[in-house]
């Protein structure tokens, strides 16, 4: 398992910014046994390993904000 994030703000008279960037790998499941049951079939288990349960994710996400004295919004 890896991952990274960052994130970053910026206020500019009335408007305020924010952006974050993630991004995240993660690897097939080690597990301690030989078969799985599943239903009425027992699967065997190549090296221990539960495959198709690795991946990986991106995700990325913007807010802004405007101010006012009586009027404060986030989109």
């Amino acid at each position: 398992l890896s991952g990274i994030t960052a994130m970053t703000s910026v206020k500019r008279g009335r408007w305020f910014f924010r952006g974050r960037l993630t991004a995240q790998r993660f690897a097939d499941y080690r597990v301690p046994v030989d078969t799985v049951t599943y239903l009425t079939w027992k699967l065997p288990l190549y090296g221990r390993r539960m495959k198709n349960t690795a991946g990986q994710e991106l995700n990325a996400a913007l807010s802004a904000n405007y101010s006012q004295e009586n009027i404060s919004s986030w989109t």
